[in-house]
């Protein structure tokens, strides 16, 4: 999947999060034989004052280049939030308008921040049902997020 950011850094991303443990949903789309799209959801934990609490992280979501535009990204982040259930909330730091379609919103007005230097509105939460953590909640992504 490196050609789908010009570098390789999602994909040594992906070798961490799999050293750690920490890989809950790893999905990939493939044609003609060939892997041509990738996702994966990965354990989180949101912390606030008294503990912490479970959530996921999406990302890397990746499509070659030759094939974005189709679907594929789609279709592999439509599954990924099938496959983990409404319960827990799921974090993604990326472009609004494409990730506004599956059900994030802005994590700042629900006082969630992230450690990461991104515009406010790129980080993003599609809240789960299960009960909240006390405000205010910083998302710590794992080790592997660097």
């Amino acid at each position: 999947m490196r050609g789908a950011f010009g570098h390789d850094l999602e994909a040594r991303l992906v070798e961490r999060l799999e050293r750690e443990g920490r890989v809950r949903i790893s999905l990939v789309a493939r044609a003609a034989g060939e892997v041509i799209g990738h996702a994966m959801l990965s354990r989180a934990d949101l912390v606030a004052r008294g503990g912490a609490w479970p959530a996921l992280a999406l990302a890397p979501v990746a499509v070659v280049p030759d094939r974005q535009r189709c679907g594929i990204g789609s279709a592999l982040v439509n599954a990924c939030l099938a496959l983990a259930g409404p319960c827990l909330p799921v974090f993604v730091i990326g472009a609004p308008a494409f990730y506004r379609r599956f059900g994030f919103e802005p994590a700042e007005p629900l006082a969630v921040s992230s450690r990461f230097d991104v515009p406010r509105d790129h980080f993003m939460v599609r809240p789960g049902a299960g009960p909240p953590a006390p405000l205010p909640r910083v998302l710590d992504y794992p080790p592997a997020f660097g």
